[in-house]
């Protein structure tokens, strides 16, 4: 890891680091520091030096002549990091993209060629196989239902435009009581990689996002590459644009349904966008008080808990 006077240019290497870094201190964290509301935030001297420790910390763990040794910086010394261009910059001359993925993606044809007796068994003597290695509940329920020898129907032509006008239609506006919570200038101090690689080695499937990368890609990364990426993005509250991409598949919850409203939609993100969405969610959750009624978005045995609930809601029910 660099010092900071080496990345300002002693070592000669790049001279625009010293403007870049000079504007990084000036323009980080103003939004940050600037409160949404007078009462339920005190900008004392002591809260001001302890969030500029936390950036200069979190400087001191961006390695900028790793992330920026395959980039040419613009000559403008406006760029910054608190500038959109800056981030993308920095993340695509060091992640390219690969491409929108295709490994899975079923054509269903609308004209099928007649297939022979043995050619029929053979093909569902596989689908029934790779189900059971897939997702066995679902093949088990198909074979019990009788359903496990019919063709899969596609995706029919009103799901797209009925899910399209469910993700466009706009949020209800609400206005709900938050109360003043105490400042936690703590969920800025920086990635490390302990907290990068206990991600990483919990993860070995899932499908690669919309730039093509996959788990096992991030894996043969340099670690500090990516601790230094997440806290560029956590020093300057910006990620970069194409993390914002997605990949929405209809997922039939009933096998052959027309009915567009029994599709389940998965979405599938950006591989980098879920590692650093892992470690923000366990930041959050070791720091950030909650309501004990919260159920979603925790971690914990749901199995366990919803049995325990269960049979204390039928032992009370008994007893009234």
């Amino acid at each position: 890891m660099y010092t900071i006077e080496q990345i300002k240019g002693v070592r000669n290497k790049n001279p625009q680091y010293k403007g870049i870094l000079d504007n990084i201190r000036e323009e980080a964290g103003k939004d940050m520091m600037t409160p949404a509301n007078d009462e339920e935030y005190t900008d004392t001297p002591t809260q001001r030096r302890l969030l500029n420790s936390h950036f200069e910390l979190l400087l001191k763990n961006i390695d900028f002549d790793l992330l920026c040794n395959r980039m040419v910086l613009s000559a403008d010394p406006k760029t910054l990091t608190s500038n959109q261009n800056f981030i993308d910059d920095v993340f695509y001359s060091n992640f390219p993209s690969k491409g929108t993925p295709t490994k899975g993606a079923k054509v269903i044809h609308q004209r099928r060629k007649e297939k022979t007796g043995r050619r029929k068994r053979k093909d569902l003597y596989k689908k029934v196989q790779n189900g059971l290695r897939s997702d066995p509940k679902i093949i088990t329920q198909q074979i019990i239902a009788g359903t496990y020898r019919e063709e899969e129907a596609g995706i029919p032509s009103t799901a797209e435009p009925f899910w399209q006008n469910i993700f466009e239609t706009k949020s209800v506006i609400d206005s709900p009581h938050l109360e003043a919570q105490q400042v936690r200038n703590e969920l800025l101090l920086p990635v490390t990689e302990a907290e990068v690689k206990g991600v990483l080695v919990k993860k070995s499937r899932g499908s690669p996002g919309y730039d093509g990368y996959t788990w096992k890609d991030l894996k043969k990364v340099n670690i500090s590459i990516l601790v230094s990426c997440c806290n560029l993005w956590l020093l300057s509250g910006m990620a970069p644009t194409g993390m914002a991409k997605g990949i929405t598949t209809l997922i039939p919850k009933v096998i052959g349904t027309a009915n567009p409203g029994e599709f389940r939609p998965i979405t599938v993100t950006y591989t980098f966008s879920r590692l650093y969405h892992c470690i923000l969610g366990e930041i959050f959750s070791n720091t950030l008080p909650y309501n004990d009624r919260q159920k979603g978005f925790k971690k914990g045995d749901g199995l366990y808990f919803n049995t325990k609930l269960l049979q204390r809601t039928i032992s009370e029910a008994k007893a009234n």
